[in-house]
């Protein structure tokens, strides 16, 4: 019964082994318990320590002999009181920190960014992996990503294009050089894959989109390919806003257009 009561109380099996043999035996010392137990003295006087420090045991240091003996049902309820008083005043604590909390803006909110370089032999498994986090996080601002692309890209992974596309089917609004690959898959996808095509005059040698918090650079137009993300919630909002307005500034239709 006592063993049973000790495990609900989530004391480690020594725990409960060297408290039970002092139960056993009342005031004693380690060097007995250590004996009574066969766990070396050093561990019995750790032990002793650990169950001192949780107040169910007392040390008598009055004798020259350091004796141990379990605490008093009194001393027991008393530490329990103690113990619930102090979690009392960590709930207190917890909710002045909770409503402090609740008066920061949410744009005040400060989250290390994280960067990740993924290599060209890991690049298109990266995708398919981070795709579903990309998406969702889209979704939960304008459910659009936005940026421009090397066509280089729709060369070589023409396979991802058309997997993400059929099974997230996100709104894209990407520039990107003039080129038969583009102006293929525009024919291929509806208007929710917007290609507009930039000055002739430029070229985009790597592509660059902001999904949500995420701002993804990819390199496709020379070996060895490679890809950055970078999650940074502040930056990818600030990023979307001066594409969104790149976009708007953007004339003409959506199949071969150039800046005003």
């Amino acid at each position: 019964m006592i063993q049973e009561l000790l495990r609900k109380l989530e004391l480690s099996d020594k725990e409960i082994e060297i408290y039970s043999a002092l139960f056993g035996q009342g005031k004693t010392t380690p060097a007995r318990l250590a004996k009574a137990t066969s766990i070396n003295r050093s561990t019995v006087y750790a032990v002793l320590g650990q169950l001192k420090e949780k107040g169910l045991v007392v040390e008598d240091i009055s004798a020259k002999i350091l004796y141990f003996s379990p605490a008093s049902s009194e001393q027991v309820e008393e530490m329990f009181y103690r113990q619930q008083e102090q979690l009392k005043e960590k709930k207190k604590i917890a909710s002045k920190l909770a409503e402090e909390l609740e008066k920061i803006p949410q744009s005040k909110s400060y989250a290390i960014p994280k960067i990740r370089f993924i290599e060209e032999s890991d690049l298109e498994d990266f995708m398919y992996q981070q795709m579903p986090k990309w998406n969702d996080s889209a979704r939960e601002h304008d459910a659009t990503g936005w940026g421009f692309q090397d066509h280089s890209f729709a060369q070589q992974y023409r396979k991802f294009i058309d997997w993400a596309w059929k099974k997230y089917q996100l709104q894209v609004n990407l520039l990107s050089n003039e080129s038969e690959v583009e102006k293929k898959l525009k024919k291929q996808f509806d208007e929710k894959r917007n290609i507009r095509f930039w000055a002739k005059d430029l070229d985009f040698t790597s592509s660059f989109w902001i999904i949500g918090d995420y701002m993804v650079m990819i390199i496709t137009r020379q070996k060895p390919y490679y890809l950055v993300e970078i999650h940074d919630a502040v930056l990818a909002h600030n990023m979307r806003e001066v594409f969104k307005k790149i976009w708007k500034d953007v004339k003409g239709d959506s199949k071969e257009t150039h800046l005003a």
